[in-house]
């Protein structure tokens, strides 16, 4: 029996060592956050974020084929939400906690679309929701602009190209734009759903935070490796900068994570309800914002603030405004102090010799985008076109010297 379970030990730490610590790191953020929360919000939740949270990564590492992972991911809402009112709040948490691992669905040589984690997660919730009983009449006023939106990114992405192709971005749209918006705007009816799923947000955040934290004190991306076991061909970039890994999470992409924790700090923050005291609220605060220093992203901080701006208009909260843009101005004018003696902070600002290149570039990168813009406003270009007019700001290995 002993040896049994050392060679059970063993096999557990080297071949799915990085789930383990995915899996310490998960409970210690909720073990924070539900000891933040009102009793109350944490019966809600119950133990299934926590189980979630601790199965994903352990199946991710385990399993010996990446469609058994899908099938997997298919049963997390079914098995998980016990309640109707669980399916868009547990689609929203679990949706955070894994890497897309997209493989190519092909008939002969013909590419269909793209199957990844996010899609058999999504049809999964949708076979939940197909079972839910419909409490209330369904809002569906946004139904039509969503579908008009969706529509034009199709067209859009697929302007000037062949008929499959179309159908390839048709397909791809289905699953990554139609589905959870369906599955978000039939299972969230009423105010109450939409407090569940900004507590869910708030803790898949949590999570992220810890993880992104881990990744910038060893620089290990975590999750990179999932790709190469699984046997997926993409090419993976690790970023850094100022010597500091910019932390990728599972999205594997630091400006993109940085994005998604912006929105969900923003949901933590409008959930002041659900924490027992205002300093419980401001610890799982103060550790999202911790977190989203790791992916070194500007536009986040900005988008985040715009946020809470656009958050209190609606409230009609015109002196907190005022408020934190002071608080705001105070604290920049303190980093911008202090950037020339901490390089991380020169490098968080922009300020530094390293940022400096990339600032220039994105400028100079608006304004001939803005002029080619304004040469057919209307109909725009086609994304080969596009490439092809702004040529000359590429830069990296596709770029061209003369």
């Amino acid at each position: 029996m002993l040896i049994a379970g050392g060679m059970l030990a063993l096999w557990a730490y080297f071949v799915i060592k990085p789930a383990l610590f995915v899996v310490i790191l998960s409970g210690i953020a909720l073990s924070i956050f539900y000891a933040c929360l009102r009793r109350e919000w944490r019966t809600q939740l119950g133990w299934a974020p926590a189980l979630v949270a601790v199965a994903l990564p352990l199946l991710a590492w385990s399993l010996p084929n990446v469609w058994l992972l899908y099938a997997a991911m298919a049963l997390v809402v079914p098995v998980a939400a016990r309640r109707d009112a669980q399916i868009a709040p547990l689609y929203l948490f679990a949706l955070l906690l894994l890497p897309g691992l997209d493989t190519v669905i092909v008939i002969g040589t013909l590419k269909l679309f793209d199957c990844g984690v996010h899609d058999m997660l999504g049809i999964g919730a949708l076979a939940r929701l197909a079972l839910a009983a419909r409490r209330t009449p369904v809002a569906v006023r946004f139904d039509l602009p969503a579908a008009a939106l969706i529509t034009l990114l199709v067209f859009a992405i697929a302007r000037d190209t062949s008929m499959t192709n179309a159908l390839r971005v048709a397909i791809t749209m289905l699953l990554d734009c139609a589905m959870p918006y369906y599955i978000l705007s039939r299972a969230v009816s009423r105010p109450e759903d939409v407090k569940r799923c900004m507590v869910h947000l708030a803790a898949a955040a949590a999570i992220l935070a810890v993880v992104l934290l881990y990744e910038v004190r060893t620089s290990w991306p975590v999750y990179n490796g999932l790709y190469n076991a699984y046997g997926l061909n993409l090419i993976l970039l690790v970023k850094q900068r100022g010597g500091y890994l910019r932390s990728g999470g599972p999205f594997l992409e630091s400006t993109s994570v940085a994005m998604v924790m912006a929105w969900c700090i923003l949901a933590a923050w409008l959930a002041r309800f659900a924490f027992r005291t205002r300093l419980s609220h401001r610890v799982v605060l103060g550790l999202l914002l911790v977190g989203l220093t790791a992916p070194q992203s500007r536009g986040a901080w900005i988008g985040l603030l715009l946020g809470t701006i656009v958050a209190d208009l609606y409230r009609g909260r015109i002196a907190a405004i005022a408020g934190r843009l002071a608080g705001v101005a105070a604290l920049g004018a303190v980093m911008v102090a202090l950037a020339p003696a901490v390089p991380y902070l020169a490098n968080m600002l922009g300020t530094s010799a390293e940022t400096a290149s990339t600032v220039d570039y994105r400028a100079r990168l608006l304004t001939r985008g803005m002029e080619e813009y304004w040469k057919s406003p209307l109909i725009g270009y086609s994304q080969p076109e596009v490439l092809s007019r702004l040529a000359d700001m590429r830069q990296g290995e596709g770029s061209s010297t003369s």
